[in-house]
């Protein structure tokens, strides 16, 4: 089982989209519960402000394989986000 943090910016037409690359994805430890992952995102998230200060969400990504995992278990977006028109 793998877990990582998928995060999110905003796409030029105001949609959320997933970051691509390094700066996009952080692996887990598949034994932390949801709070302790929700807690290590935001410190990703405060240590990435300075090379990826677009990052407006993450979601928790769980699979079988990092490049398989379709489903995710918690889904985060910024407040103050603009998402399809509307503010999150």
């Amino acid at each position: 089982m793998v877990k990582y943090l998928q995060f999110l910016n905003v796409g030029t037409t105001g949609e959320l989209q997933e970051k691509l690359g390094s700066d996009g994805v952080c692996p887990l430890d598949g034994r932390w519960s949801l709070g302790t992952i929700k807690s290590q995102a935001r410190m990703e998230i405060q240590k990435r402000k300075k090379v990826a200060s677009d990052i407006v969400g993450y979601r928790v990504m769980v699979g079988e394989r990092c490049f398989n995992a379709t489903c995710h278990i918690h889904q985060w977006v910024r407040s103050g986000t603009v998402y399809n028109g509307r503010e999150l």
